[in-house]
């Protein structure tokens, strides 16, 4: 028997134009509607737009397997659509920007339908890995609001360390790379985050993946100033999204 709440869901994401992610099997049956876009196999008691929150929680141990859904936000732009799973080994939170009044719907929905599809591989692919022991765990934390990184298994996050400036799909492709290497040494840390060098990798290659994501957040900033400007009028002193108020 389908569960109501995962139907409901599913359409709710359908009709927005945004894919649905992977609600593991276990955990689907336990998925409740606990208000308008709120979906979650567990109680609620914090808003999910707090990311650090989620992140925190699990960093101490605090909870079991669960899976989350949600829409939520605040003001007039920042709002952003919450996917949160906990599955043995794999701790993934996704906090992507949609919703927001000024922002590039189209492009959003884009992006979020990248950063889906590789989280469902992840999902699978770290099910099926036979590398993790003990309590050792996988995070991945992926957010154009508060910053991407991700910590192979047995790796924790360094008190007071602020995420490297990565957008969400670089970091899923880092974490889905390391899950599908065969030694899970071959992972390098560079500060807080994580990415899976190969042996044939070169300077040029790296440096390319840096020109990315550069442009990707260059683009999501471009967009957000667009949209602004066609509402709002040319004012970059007063638009949020201008190169002078995009990291505030």
């Amino acid at each position: 028997m389908l569960n109501p709440a995962i139907e409901k869901a599913r359409q709710l994401f359908g009709d927005a134009g945004l894919t649905f992610p992977t609600i593991p099997e276990e955990l689907a049956p336990q998925l409740k509607e606990l208000g308008p876009w709120l979906f979650a196999t567990r109680q609620i008691d914090m808003s999910p737009y707090n990311l650090d929150h989620y992140v925190q929680e699990v960093e101490d141990d605090r909870l079991g397997d669960y899976a989350l859904l949600s829409h939520s936000g605040h003001g007039v732009n920042s709002y952003a659509i919450q996917y949160y799973l906990v599955r043995g080994p794999l701790r993934l939170f996704l906090h992507l920007g949609w919703g927001g009044v000024y922002a590039d719907a189209k492009a959003d929905a884009a992006m979020i339908c990248d950063c889906f599809s590789k989280a469902d591989r992840i999902v699978a692919a770290a099910h099926s890995a036979g590398r993790f022991l003990g309590d050792k765990r996988l995070m991945v934390v992926g957010s154009d609001f508060y910053g991407s990184y991700w910590l192979p298994a047995g790796k924790r996050r360094g008190r007071g360390k602020e995420p490297a400036e990565k957008a969400p799909a670089e970091v899923l492709t880092q974490a889905l790379d390391w899950l599908s290497c065969s030694d899970p040494n071959a992972a390098r840390i560079g500060g807080i985050v994580g990415e899976h060098k190969r042996e044939n990798a070169t300077p040029k290659s790296l440096g390319q993946r840096a020109s990315e994501t550069k442009g990707h957040i260059e683009r999501v900033r471009a967009a957000k100033m667009a949209a602004w400007t066609r509402k709002n009028g040319k004012n970059d002193a007063l638009n949020p999204h201008s190169k002078e108020n995009f990291h505030n």
